[in-house]
């Protein structure tokens, strides 16, 4: 992504990026496809505060897209050591799986 890209372009680059990814491990046959997903530098809501994380719902919905299944994900906040750049990042760790396929034997 350039530096000076707008919002626009940098969210069709990202979702191109998950897209194309998820379709790399679709067409290589794999059951599971868990992408790391990472949003650095997001405030500190606070307890009980709501917040929809765009970048992450073009993510699922770029994924999904291939044919891959949300089965579980987890999220965490990393917060490196306390310093003048330090930026907390949140991290989600989605699973996806395929449709289960029924057998006809």
């Amino acid at each position: 992504m350039g530096v000076f890209d707008s919002a626009d372009v940098k969210a069709r680059k990202r979702k191109e990026r998950y897209s194309m990814q998820a379709q790399e491990r679709w067409d290589a046959g794999d059951r599971y496809f868990a992408p790391s997903m990472v949003n650095p530098g997001l405030p500190d809501m606070g307890g009980g505060s709501v917040m929809n994380n765009t970048v992450w719902v073009e993510a699922l919905e770029a994924i999904e897209s291939v044919g891959w299944v949300l089965h579980t994900w987890s999220t965490a906040v990393v917060r490196p050591a306390l310093g003048p750049t330090s930026i907390p990042a949140s991290i989600a760790q989605p699973l996806f799986v395929r449709h289960a396929v029924e057998r006809r034997d």
